[in-house]
C-alpha cells in the first residue's frame, strides 16, 4: 500500500524535468569512467559494445535524448521531433532506437493504468531523508526505480533479460542506459526525497496515515529563486565543465574504493550513500507554505558552498562506480 499509494501522486506528475544531471554532468561521470578503464579488458567491451567513435562520455546523455520522442495520442504514433534543444544528441544520427526504446517503455509501469512516459520513472526514487538506508518497499520506490534499473541494465549485460517493467533490446541499449543511471543515482535528489505537509514542515511518509500532496518530486515542486531546488542540484559546478575541468575530480574518483558484497547489491548500497549524504541538501532550507502545488525555499549564503562541494564528491563517485561495475563485469583475469 505505501508504494501504490506513493506511485499514484509521483507517477502522475513527473516530467523529463527530474531526468538529471544535466548533460555536462552526466558526460563528466561517462569521462571520469573512461579514464578509470582505460586498457582493461572493461574497456575493450564497451568499445566492442558500442562502436567506433563511441564513449561512455558521449553515449552518457543517450538515456535524456530520448525526452526528445513525443506520442500522439490521437494516432498513437511515437516519432522523434527535430527541435535543436539537445545539441548533445546529435551525436545519436540515428533516431530509431531513441523511437523504439520509448515505444517498448512507454505504459507498462502500472498495468492497467493509463500512466503514460514509464521510461521516465527509470532515473530516481524518493526515499524519505528519515530513512537510512535504501530498501525496496518504503515509500517512494518501487519495482521501475533507478536501482532496479541498473540491476536491469546489468542482467542484459550479463547475458540474461531484463525483468518486467523494463525493456532492454541489447547489450547496446543496456551499456547506455547503465552509463547514465548510474549517473542518475548519485545527484542526491534523485535518492533522498523530503516530504512536506501544506504548512512547509516536513514529514515521515511511512510513519504518516495519509503522504498524498506532501511529495516534493524531487525538489522539482521546491521554488527557490526563479528555478527549483531539483535544477540548482542538476548543475554542476562551472569550474568542473569548463575544458579540462572534470581532471580535477580524477583523484577523488580514483580514491575510492572498490565496493564489497555481490555485484546485484551494489546499486542498493550506492543508493542508501547518496541517501544520507543527500539529506545535506535540505539542512539549513526554510521551506514557506505550500501555495499552487509549489513551496518557496530561502536557504543562508553558504548553502551555495556546501551545495558545490557535496556535487563535485558525488561527481566522483558517479564516475568510480561506472567503472568498478564495469570492471565487475569484464575482469581482467
Amino acid at each position: 500500500m505505501k508504494v501504490s499509494k506513493c506511485l499514484c501522486v509521483a507517477l502522475f506528475f513527473y516530467t523529463s524535468t527530474s531526468l538529471a544531471w544535466n548533460y555536462q554532468g552526466h558526460q563528466i561521470i561517462g569521462e571520469i569512467a573512461d579514464t578509470l578503464i582505460a586498457g582493461s579488458n572493461a574497456e575493450r567491451h564497451v568499445r566492442e559494445i558500442l562502436g567506433e567513435g563511441m564513449t561512455l562520455k558521449t553515449v552518457s546523455v543517450w538515456a535524456d535524448c530520448v525526452k526528445s520522442v513525443k506520442h500522439n495520442d490521437n494516432n498513437g504514433r511515437f516519432y522523434y521531433q527535430e527541435d535543436g534543444k539537445y545539441a548533445e544528441c546529435a551525436i545519436f544520427k540515428d533516431r530509431t532506437p531513441l523511437v523504439d526504446y520509448v515505444k517498448r517503455n512507454w505504459d507498462q509501469c502500472t498495468p492497467g493504468k493509463t500512466v503514460k512516459n514509464c521510461h521516465g520513472y527509470y532515473h530516481f526514487t524518493d526515499v524519505a531523508i528519515q530513512r537510512d538506508a535504501y530498501q525496496q518497499g518504503e515509500y517512494g520506490t518501487s519495482n521501475h526505480d533507478v536501482v532496479q534499473a541498473i540491476n536491469a541494465a546489468v542482467r542484459v549485460l550479463q547475458g540474461g533479460t531484463a525483468p518486467a517493467p523494463f525493456d532492454i533490446a541489447d547489450k547496446k541499449e543496456a551499456l547506455q542506459l547503465l552509463v547514465h543511471f548510474v549517473g542518475d543515482e548519485t545527484q542526491p535528489l534523485h535518492v533522498a526525497a523530503i516530504y512536506l505537509n501544506d504548512q512547509g514542515h516536513p514529514i515521515d511518509p511511512d510513519r504518516s496515515d495519509s503522504a498524498q500532496g506532501t511529495d516534493t518530486r524531487g525538489g522539482n515542486d521546491l521554488i527557490a529563486g526563479n528555478t527549483t531546488l531539483h535544477a540548482l542540484w542538476d548543475m554542476p559546478p562551472k569550474r568542473y565543465t569548463e575544458k579540462e575541468g572534470w581532471k580535477a575530480l580524477l583523484p577523488g574518483a580514483t580514491a575510492i574504493p572498490a565496493p564489497t558484497g555481490d555485484l546485484s547489491t551494489w546499486p542498493a548500497q550506492w543508493a542508501s550513500d547518496t541517501l544520507v549524504n543527500g539529506r545535506a541538501a535540505f539542512q539549513n532550507v526554510v521551506f514557506g507554505k505550500k501555495t499552487g502545488g509549489n513551496w518557496s525555499v530561502e536557504y543562508q549564503p553558504d548553502y551555495t558552498a556546501q551545495r558545490e562541494a557535496l556535487q563535485a564528491t558525488q561527481l566522483e563517485k558517479g564516475g568510480a562506480h561506472l567503472a568498478w561495475l564495469l570492471k565487475a563485469l569484464w575482469p581482467d583475469n
